[in-house]
């Protein structure tokens, strides 16, 4: 147990804060005191409102299809277990040639570092980030992935009302996890923790997501 102990972590989650970037036209994250011990209360308590889909977050596949399940439905044993780290430095947009050129064998659940982990901590939502086009979305399912992180908001090409990409992951019970913060992490496996908040029937939830090094550090 204790040599368990030594494994690093990596906190891959973004953190949510006021004025953070956002999916434009979604709710932007608040915080503010509904109780303040500096105004004579017994303690400070927070109300929060923001976006389901703010920050780092898990897509559940109601958010594609009205007759999807929601973030409850997703098996826990998909969301924890052994993951790739994967490098596209050099990618506009994430193909199935750019994949096929990856080791996926035995591979379930996967993360694609791009040149979007730059993007991430901008001031501003940049729009022409690195996404998954709909050949490589079909890909993943023949390979039988079982969950996609991408490192910024969407699998989506910003604009694409079609959304190709999430309908053909979620469509075929792939889970979808954006935004994962991949800047300070090596390729490689590690042992995924992700947990998005339960909110029964929603179509996605913020999570707190965690890679482990599956080698013990010294």
């Amino acid at each position: 147990m204790a040599s368990l102990l030594k494994q690093k972590v990596h906190d891959i989650t973004l953190p949510l804060t006021p004025g953070m970037v956002n999916w434009p036209g979604n709710p932007s994250f608040k915080r503010e005191l509904f109780k303040a011990i500096s105004r004579g209360d017994s303690s400070n308590v927070s109300e929060i409102s923001l976006s389901c889909h703010a920050g780092t977050h898990v897509d559940a596949p109601y958010h594609s299809s009205d007759k999807g399940v929601g973030i409850e439905g997703i098996p826990l044993s998909v969301l924890i277990g052994q993951a790739r780290v994967v490098e596209l430095a050099s990618t506009n947009n994430v193909t199935r040639a750019d994949l096929n050129g990856v080791d996926l064998k035995g591979v379930e659940r996967l993360l694609l570092k791009t040149r979007n982990s730059a993007y991430l901590k901008a001031n501003e939502f940049v729009p022409d980030f690195v996404y998954i086009d709909e050949d490589a979305a079909n890909y993943l399912v023949e390979k039988k992935i079982k969950l996609l992180g991408v490192d910024y908001y969407s699998v989506e090409r910003h604009g694409d009302k079609r959304k190709p990409a999430h309908h053909i992951l979620l469509g075929q019970g792939i889970v979808i996890v954006e935004a994962v913060d991949l800047s300070k992490v090596a390729p490689g496996d590690y042992e995924l923790i992700c947990l998005p908040l339960n909110i029964p029937g929603s179509d996605g939830a913020p999570a707190r997501v965690l890679l482990r090094e599956l080698t013990v550090s010294k």
